[in-house]
């Protein structure tokens, strides 16, 4: 780890000419004098704001947990014996570590558990970094590495603690892409970590990684040497943890050991995302489940086991993003609904509604953007333009009135079924016992019980779709989702 910076206070002394005085007598007020006691001041506020600010860094140095890398150098399972892993070194396909000569300022301090040295493959212990794109069992596979790297990298092994700087570039593929490399690679003598929350979790090391086969590539299993896992499914709207007991490790190394599993050939040349199995008892072996399905079918079954109890536990959490009103149309005298949605884009009917004042209250009504429907004639609509100043004004081919009808436009939201195409929303099942009128305004979530859930599983678990509108008594919902945890 390199060595913290030591902070100094430099302390500053101004030089003074002593006045010649004599007793009794007045000693004179000379500009020097006067500008020596003006500094003194101002002096002394920069000696306090300096030791404020180190007190401050201080602080927060000895707030930031610190751990000898010998605590966490030696990770293992206790049941890892039963696995029969080996140093068994076969590799069916293999790639190369890739090296940039790119470069960056911008760097972020990350501390990693070195899980293979060729091709190089990190897990994080640590990173100083306060976004959630990076957490205590983030797998790096596709690193570059700094052309200034390559000697260190070859004193590297299995288990090895280091500090590092993580950087991003863009480079030159099949179109611009974004890499993530390392540089300033050195062995840690200690880790600091940032969050607080992540040395327990880091600490006990990554055991296990599955990649099942019915994965879009998002899926994954993380299992800790301590027995705790992280499941995160497709869609990232799943993802939670829980920890197996001393009988289901034992039973789950056993099951490694009794498929051979350390004899089956290690695959570095799968991407980050492709199905896989990987165990790091005593080295990182990565095991392609496409090619050798068949071989850990009983590990797999087990893993998903896991996976299936972590659901069943779960809370079940109904969430929207946006609550949208839905109104009676109440200018029916004026204006058919209906007509304006079919007749809208004519400029001969619009233009007889020049005269007639948009309402005060259909203004505020669609004051807040995309928030109000109305219900006409058994159908809903949308309508655009209320504002009298918008597009629907002005164009090519029209001029009217501002703040007039003429303005206003209108569309019809086409409802459906689930699985239908060309729709913009469709009725929220009435079997389904939660509502989403029973969601709180503040909190925008509930907890679905069991039953509901597995009662209606198959139409909770396909609420991905984004565009589509749910209707539920007098609202309709955007960005339904479920979320477990």
């Amino acid at each position: 780890m390199d060595k913290n910076e030591n902070l100094f206070i430099r302390n500053t002394t101004s030089q003074q000419t002593p006045a010649a005085t004599a007793q009794g007598s007045i000693t004179p007020i000379t500009p020097q004098t006067t500008r020596t006691k003006q500094k003194l001041p101002i002096v002394i506020s920069i000696i306090v704001v300096v030791l404020v600010v180190c007190v401050a860094a201080l602080v927060l140095l000895l707030d930031r947990k610190q751990n000898d890398v010998a605590d966490i150098m030696n990770m293992n399972n206790q049941y890892c014996s039963l696995a029969n892993q080996g140093d068994n070194t076969n590799v069916t396909k293999n790639r190369d570590t890739k090296f940039t000569s790119d470069d960056s300022k911008e760097t972020t301090k990350i501390f990693a558990r070195v899980l293979n040295a060729s091709p190089f493959i990190i897990t994080v212990v640590d990173i100083d970094n306060e976004t959630t794109d990076y957490d205590p069992i983030t797998i790096y596979d596709n690193l570059f590495i700094h052309n200034s790297e390559k000697e260190t990298l070859k004193a590297l092994q299995y288990n090895d603690i280091i500090s590092a700087d993580l950087y991003s570039f863009i480079y030159a593929a099949e179109e611009l892409a974004l890499g993530t490399a390392l540089k300033n690679i050195k062995k840690a003598k200690n880790v600091v970590y940032f969050h607080k929350n992540w040395s327990e979790i880091s600490s006990s090391g990554v055991l296990l990684k599955y990649i099942p086969q019915n994965t879009n590539s998002n899926a994954r299993l993380i299992l800790l040497n301590d027995g705790q896992y992280f499941w995160r499914d497709n869609n990232y709207s799943n993802q939670m943890s829980g920890k197996l007991t001393d009988e289901d490790m034992k039973s789950l190394m056993e099951l490694f050991g009794d498929v051979n599993f350390g004899n089956i050939g290690a695959d570095y040349s799968l991407s980050t995302y492709k199905p896989q199995l990987s165990l790091s008892c005593e080295r990182w072996q990565q095991v392609s489940l496409e090619d050798n399905a068949t071989s850990v079918s009983s590990i797999v079954r087990k893993l998903e086991e896991i996976i299936s109890t972590a659901d069943t536990k779960s809370n079940k959490i109904l969430s929207y993003e946006t609550k949208i009103v839905i109104k009676d149309w109440e200018y029916d005298s004026i204006v058919p609904l209906d007509m304006l949605a079919e007749k809208g884009r004519d400029k001969q009917y619009r233009s007889q509604f020049e005269s007639v004042t948009i309402p005060e209250q259909l203004k505020m009504e669609n004051a807040s953007f995309d928030l109000t429907r109305y219900r006409y004639k058994g159908k809903l609509y949308g309508v655009s333009g209320t504002d009298g100043d918008s597009g629907a004004c002005y164009s090519s081919q029209t001029s009217f009135e501002e703040n007039t009808f003429a303005c206003v436009s209108a569309y019809q939201l086409t409802e459906g079924a689930k699985g239908d195409t060309y729709i913009q929303y469709i009725e929220w099942p009435n079997d389904i016992a939660t509502r989403l009128n029973d969601i709180d305004d503040a909190q925008k979530s509930i907890i679905v019980p069991q039953v509901d859930y597995e009662k209606n599983k198959s139409f909770f678990e396909s609420l991905d779709d984004y565009a589509l509108l749910y209707l539920d008594g007098d609202y309709l919902y955007r960005k339904v989702v479920l979320n477990k945890n």
